[in-house]
């Protein structure tokens, strides 16, 4: 069983609509430069743990650090909780799992997937807490 673990240091974007502009659709500068810079990331932690592209059933995991707003009450500033606004947890995740697509042969091959969107401590990076591992071939059980 392989596992890659690694930390994408930047506030998560969401995944948007493609965008009709003169010359046809498109995605918002800030959209595409988050994506590179994940996909990047991926390819070095890739590289430095030995990760080879697989064709494996995959399982996903991600955390989404957003950070913690200055106007938030002494105590809520000491404590991890729920982000319950936008952007959206599912367009959170397309946009990484786009990102990992030089880590596996489809992202089809995601079967098991947790995810979850937290405001960190205070002071505390935002970014993104990625883990893709093999998983071990299904015994019905």
């Amino acid at each position: 069983m392989s596992r890659l673990e690694f930390f994408v240091d930047t506030r998560p974007i969401a995944k948007q609509s493609f965008r009709m502009g003169k010359r046809g659709g498109y995605q918002p500068k800030r959209v595409t430069d988050f994506k590179k810079l994940a996909r990047t990331l991926a390819g070095e932690a890739a590289r430095k743990g030995g990760w080879e592209k697989t064709d494996q059933p995959l399982s996903l995991e991600l955390t989404f650090h957003f950070r913690c707003p200055k106007s938030a009450k002494k105590d809520e500033k000491q404590v991890v909780r729920w982000h319950t606004k936008r952007p959206d947890l599912d367009n959170v995740e397309k946009s990484i799992t786009d990102a990992l697509c030089d880590l596996m042969e489809d992202d089809s091959q995601v079967c098991f997937k947790t995810s979850r969107k937290i405001i960190a401590k205070f002071g505390e990076p935002e970014g993104i807490w990625v883990c893709l591992s093999t998983l071990h071939p299904w015994t019905g059980a």
